[in-house]
């Protein structure tokens, strides 16, 4: 099943970097936020989820969405949606499905073409896992990243986060500490609001 959804995200994004929407082809390449407007943000992403060597989980590739709106340049609020569908390193056959939904605060250093970023954010980390049933956790993500436009508006992402969160004694064990790390790819547009 993830092939047949990886290729067809693959070639959109390849797509979308080759055939940007008119708007982006800005003859100075500013982001379109970089006069002090609001905007909105949409980010279709790619990520590698490394999970700790003691939930006997594959590491595996996932996909998901951020959704943002920036007050001004610096600050942002997004929220973002992904998902995993992995399996139990010890049982193969088991497969577990693990899906993050976050409320995240970003911080962005610059204005320009090239913009590092902080951001945390709190929100719910479920996963369902055939053998053991479903457990939901509270969730705290911290990671950095950096956005690189390509024009007025596109732009390719990349980023770093660690989402922790303690067990509940169904899936994850009572009270163990768990950090699933993530490394994320997508692409993004950012239109002004009116």
């Amino acid at each position: 099943m993830r092939s047949r959804v990886l290729g067809p995200a693959l070639i959109a994004l390849i797509l979308g970097a080759a055939f940007p929407a008119p708007a982006a082809a800005h003859p100075h390449g500013r982001p379109r936020a970089a006069g002090g407007g609001a905007a909105f943000e949409v980010n279709p992403y790619f990520t590698s989820t490394d999970f700790e060597t003691d939930l006997e989980l594959d590491d595996e590739f996932g996909a998901g969405v951020r959704l943002g709106y920036l007050f001004t340049p610096h600050h942002e609020v997004e929220f973002l949606l992904n998902g995993v569908d992995t399996n139990d390193t010890v049982f193969p056959d088991i497969d577990v499905e693990v899906t993050n939904l976050q409320m995240a605060y970003v911080f962005n250093f610059t204005s320009g073409g090239f913009v590092p970023y902080v951001t945390a954010g709190l929100g719910i980390l479920h996963t369902d896992d055939a053998s053991l049933g479903e457990e939901t956790n509270q969730v705290l993500g911290l990671g950095a990243g950096a956005r690189f436009f390509l024009g007025r508006s596109f732009y390719a992402r990349f980023e770093w986060r660690a989402n922790s969160f303690e067990g509940d004694g169904v899936v994850y064990a009572l009270d163990q500490d768990v950090t699933v790390r993530e490394v994320a790819f997508g692409v993004g547009w950012r239109f002004d609001v009116p």
